[in-house]
């Protein structure tokens, strides 16, 4: 049976399609496997790119003993592969700063560690050695754990787009990270036990959504938004938490954290590894809406909204919305000529 989707980086994807390829089309041959291609799409990550400080000098021959006159970015012009200085023509080679030894100013431009007063240009790129601007996984990992970056990787954008690093963003995702454990953890010692029961109907309907929301992504490669579902339930969810729910909860982070959903399940009650549970299913009655919030215009101008039952008929909004108070103020106590209702989005009132 084929692969569904295949995933590589840039650089690799066509060596390893072409290897597993061969692989493929060998196996076909020999009749043990019934389809001739083993992938049906190709989808190539998004790079992580970092952040490159650099300025210009024109020591073109890299010699050490040279004193050589540097640039900043504003005073050079670029000419496709030449950089020259902008006011002479002469030619210029870049240099870069690493990025750990670039001091900032009060406006927090980019300066040179030991040249005063020269400005920096900031670019965003590959990450490299040779540009200063590589990002140890190990030195994130001691600060912030392995379920922290893991969770930042998936949560930077779209899968397919290429993204800077930025360690500023790392420690809202470790403080999810608390949250999720308070949620069950704080509770079981004592915080407000977790609760037996299928909780309320606000927690039951924001648990359907968030399975079926996180399911709909993960299936369609969305992490980002997968993850920022998570946050919304972590936040939304309330207190005191349904002990079933708090499991169903560690089984959807379990993709995204799995070290600490790993550990939640165990501290649920459970014997065995959530990696054999079935993934949660919505139910499907909890996801029809109960209420709809409708504009309301007059003269087609919005002047309030009204909260409706999600099955109410045209009569009654109709209704709901002649009895807003700004609705009657703006009809000036005239009865309104026309109301028109779309469906689901708007009550507009012609007077």
């Amino acid at each position: 049976m084929p692969v569904d989707l295949y995933v590589g980086g840039a650089e690799h994807a066509v060596l390893h399609l072409l290897y597993a390829r061969f692989w493929h089309k060998a196996l076909y041959d020999l009749g043990l496997v019934h389809t001739k291609e083993p992938f049906q799409k190709l989808l190539n990550p998004g790079m992580v790119l970092g952040y490159s400080y650099r300025y210009y000098d024109d020591n073109l021959s890299d010699d050490p003993a040279a004193s050589p006159r540097r640039f900043a970015s504003s005073e050079v012009r670029v000419e496709g592969e030449r950089c020259v200085h902008a006011a002479t023509g002469a030619l210029l080679k870049a240099r870069w700063v690493p990025a750990d030894r670039v001091r900032f100013d009060g406006s927090q431009r980019p300066l040179h560690p030991e040249i005063e007063g020269l400005v920096l240009e900031q670019v965003t790129e590959k990450m490299s050695k040779s540009r200063g601007n590589v990002v140890s996984p190990d030195d994130v990992i001691a600060r912030w754990g392995c379920d922290a970056m893991r969770l930042y990787e998936m949560f930077m954008g779209p899968l397919e787009r290429g993204a800077p690093w930025s360690d500023e963003s790392i420690p809202g995702l470790y403080r999810f990270l608390q949250r999720a454990w308070r949620l069950v953890e704080a509770d079981a010692e004592g915080g407000g036990a977790l609760v037996p029961g299928e909780g309320t109907p606000e927690q039951q309907r924001l648990l359907a959504r968030t399975v079926q929301g996180v399911t709909d992504d993960v299936e369609g490669m969305r992490f980002n938004t997968a993850i920022s579902k998570l946050m919304v339930f972590v936040r939304d969810i309330g207190s005191p938490v349904p002990l079933e729910m708090a499991r169903q909860f560690a089984l959807l982070l379990a993709p995204f954290a799995p070290h600490l959903a790993e550990e939640l399940w165990e501290r649920l009650g459970a014997t065995a590894s959530l990696a054999s549970e079935p993934w949660p299913e919505a139910d499907p009655a909890l996801l029809v809406a109960q209420t709809l919030t409708l504009a309301v215009q007059v003269n087609g101008k919005r002047r309030d909204e009204i909260t409706v039952a999600a099955d109410a008929d045209e009569d009654a909004i109709r209704l709901a919305a002649l009895a807003s108070e700004p609705v009657q103020r703006h009809l000036g106590g005239r009865p309104p000529k026309k109301v028109i209702i779309v469906p689901g989005r708007l009550v507009n009132v012609v007077g």
